[in-house]
């Protein structure tokens, strides 16, 4: 009966020094990875921003794409809600997952589920809004969505 009151905590011990270890190795990304227990889809799966006010809670579903305006970053999400925050769009993609956002120009990061159409002019998202592609950025986008 000890044992299994406190199996939990030893799973939990685990996971830590395996998270901590992978930090110690220089495989940072694979630790965060391994903690946050990132699913394949991502759906559920939250990030958190610095704001003014306090942080805001944002899932990777609701973020349709990021814009860079020197040190800040908008975020523009699905319900048609804006924000800034004070990051660079470089610091900004390191918070999100690589799986599901593409950084299709010096100033726009996209999440790829809501690309609905790419034109010579760049994307076409679900929401309307037109995001340049960069030549040097073409072939990536490419092999990423198809």
């Amino acid at each position: 009966m000890y044992n299994r009151q406190f199996s939990w905590l030893s799973a939990y011990y685990r996971a830590i020094t395996f998270a901590c270890a992978m930090v110690v190795n220089d495989h940072a990304t694979t630790a965060t990875k391994y903690a946050m227990n990132l699913p394949s889809d991502n759906t559920g799966k939250t990030v958190v921003f610095p704001v003014r006010r306090g942080y805001r809670i944002v899932r990777y579903a609701d973020i349709v794409r990021c814009q860079a305006a020197g040190n800040y970053t908008t975020i523009f999400l699905a319900n048609g809600q804006e924000f800034s925050i004070c990051k660079r769009l470089k610091d900004t993609a390191a918070m999100l997952p690589s799986e599901v956002f593409f950084r299709a120009h010096q100033s726009h990061l996209v999440n790829l589920w809501w690309v609905e159409l790419w034109v010579r002019e760049g994307l076409v998202l679900s929401n309307g809004a037109k995001v340049p592609v960069a030549k040097s950025r073409r072939d990536g986008l490419k092999s990423r969505l198809i």
